[in-house]
C-alpha cells in the first residue's frame, strides 16, 4: 500500500484531489486500490491499481467503470496506474477504456 499512497502524494502535489473509497459512480461502488480526480488544469479521473488484482476483474472494474462514466455523462478523462505493470494483452484491453 505504500507505493498507492506515494502515487497519491504526486497526484496531490499536482492538485489532484483524493477521492474516497468506494468509489462511488451513478450508484455503483468500484474498489480500486485508490482514486484521485483533477481539479485545476486536469480533469481526468486517475484509477490506482496494483498488479495484485487479477487481470479479467481489473479489465470488469474498467469496463463497468466506463459505463457508468457514460450513463452520467461524464466526458472526464480516465486515467489507470498499475502498480506492479500489466502483461501487453491485458493491457491492449484495458487501453480500451483508459489511458494506462
Amino acid at each position: 500500500m505504500t507505493s498507492v499512497y506515494n502515487v497519491l502524494a504526486v497526484l496531490e502535489q499536482a492538485g489532484f484531489e483524493r477521492l474516497p473509497k468506494p468509489l462511488t459512480i451513478v450508484g455503483t461502488e468500484f474498489d480500486f486500490e485508490a482514486a484521485a480526480r483533477g481539479t485545476k488544469s486536469s480533469h481526468d479521473l486517475v484509477l490506482i491499481a496494483t498488479d495484485q488484482v487479477p487481470p479479467r476483474r481489473l479489465q470488469r472494474l474498467i469496463a463497468g467503470l466506463a459505463r457508468s462514466l457514460d450513463l452520467a455523462e461524464s466526458r472526464r478523462p480516465v486515467s489507470l496506474v498499475v502498480l506492479g505493470g500489466v502483461a501487453a494483452r491485458d493491457r491492449l484491453e484495458l487501453e480500451r477504456y483508459a489511458r494506462i
